[in-house]
């Protein structure tokens, strides 16, 4: 199945999206990655341009605990 999801601005506290850019993404596993973040991490979700890997990584706010996903 094919899936087309837009993020915008204006979900975010801190947004920065230099230009679109189409991704295929496992939406199996990116469900259980999302599943891994707690209430109040800080989720910072990046791509770069010459790879498709999308780099998905947590901060607790109250512990020094980082968690990165590939």
């Amino acid at each position: 199945a094919l899936v087309a999801v837009k993020l915008d601005a204006a979900g975010f506290k801190k947004y920065r999206c230099d230009r679109p850019i189409p991704l295929g993404v496992n939406l199996n596993s990116l469900t259980k990655v999302l599943k891994c973040a707690k209430d109040d991490d800080i989720c910072t979700i990046k791509a770069s341009d010459d790879v498709d890997v999308l780099n998905l990584t947590y901060e607790a706010k109250s512990s020094d605990r980082i968690a990165e996903y590939d």
